[in-house]
């Protein structure tokens, strides 16, 4: 049995949000799940 392409993006759609909504509850109130953000980090070197 072969996956359907097509049906394959619904379901990972659903899976992170599911995902997210699990992990929730157990944030502190200080961190919020985020759906398809980019965040980007840039560190610097301190000399």
């Amino acid at each position: 049995m072969r996956e359907n392409p097509d049906l394959w993006s619904e379901v990972h759609h659903r899976l992170i949000t599911a995902i997210a909504d699990a992990i929730e509850s157990n944030l502190s109130l200080r961190s919020r799940v985020a759906i398809e953000k980019l965040t980007y980090l840039r560190f610097y070197k301190l000399d």
